[in-house]
């Protein structure tokens, strides 16, 4: 399966998820999710808004990730560190430099304080796709951590262990794609262009606008 670009992978989602047509909240992860996002919920009439979570990067190498962080929320391989030996200041650190540019980001892009209630509410979060799945779990954790009613993620494409991980941390995963030879989730795309922070804005406000 191969998306001419995110909109369409949106949509497609979004036929999968008719049922919730003005009975859920839309979060996706920027910036590739956006687009995404604001294609699944204008579908199904739903509200969108963001939800960010960044990797704690290894030491040094900045591609690799010893865990991720969303919000207040943080999920470590402690395995990992453990075995790396990597120092609790340098973690600390990290977390710290983390969550002050996830609440930043978060009101750059918005224009708003902070995250939005989503308590009781059936929430659907969604991104352009997973690989190995650290920043999308995150996310997961901490909206899970708002006592939504329902939690839903809605994925692309994916490899096949990352989303039966991730099936288990859900309360309903809605995939389309899950390919026997995964490398990159932009090979899925005929048009993968990074997305700028000016288009998720406008989208966004796009959104406020039409739920």
């Amino acid at each position: 399966m191969v998306f001419n670009d995110r909109f369409e992978a949106g949509r497609m989602l979004a036929d999968k998820l008719s049922k919730y047509k003005k009975k859920a909240f839309v979060l996706s992860i920027p910036r590739g999710g956006v687009e995404v996002g604001y294609a699944l919920a204008k579908q199904i009439e739903c509200r969108l808004d963001i939800v960010i979570s960044k990797k704690v990067p290894y030491p040094g190498q900045p591609e690799l990730a010893i865990g991720a962080i969303c919000n207040d929320l943080v999920s470590l391989d402690k395995q990992l560190i453990e075995v790396q030996g990597i120092s609790d200041s340098y973690i600390k650190e990290e977390i710290d430099k983390l969550k002050t540019a996830i609440t930043n980001r978060y009101s750059e892009l918005t224009g708003k304080p902070e995250f939005p209630e989503i308590k009781n509410k059936t929430v659907i979060v969604t991104d352009d796709g997973i690989a190995t799945g650290h920043t999308f779990f995150a996310a997961i954790d901490f909206v899970k951590s708002k006592k939504p009613k329902k939690v839903i993620a809605a994925v692309p494409v994916g490899p096949h262990d990352s989303l039966e991980r991730l099936r288990k941390k859900v309360d309903e995963l809605v995939i389309i794609d899950t390919p026997s030879h995964f490398m990159a989730v932009g090979e899925f795309y005929r048009n993968f262009e990074q997305v700028s922070d000016e288009e998720v804005k406008s989208l966004l406000k796009k959104a406020s606008v039409n739920t």
